[in-house]
C-alpha cells in the first residue's frame, strides 16, 4: 500500500507501462490467432493436431 506521494507517483508509473505491456501482449496474441485460423483456413481444415497441441475452430450463427 502506497503511504506517500513518491510512492503512489512509482505505483501509478509501473501501472501504465504494464498496461501499454499487456495491450501490445494482446494485440500479438490476435495476430497469433488469426495466422492460425488463416492456416486452417487455407489448408480447409477445421482443426489440426501437432505434436504437443491441437487447434481446432467451430462456426457460431447468431440472430437476433
Amino acid at each position: 500500500m502506497c503511504r506517500t506521494m513518491n510512492q503512489l507517483e512509482l505505483v501509478v508509473e509501473e501501472y501504465r507501462i504494464l498496461k501499454v505491456l499487456k495491450e501490445d501482449v494482446d494485440s500479438q496474441l490476435k495476430d497469433l490467432e488469426r495466422e492460425i485460423i488463416g492456416y486452417l483456413d487455407f489448408n480447409q481444415k477445421m482443426s489440426e493436431i501437432g505434436a504437443d497441441f491441437s487447434v481446432k475452430v467451430s462456426t457460431c450463427e447468431r440472430r437476433t
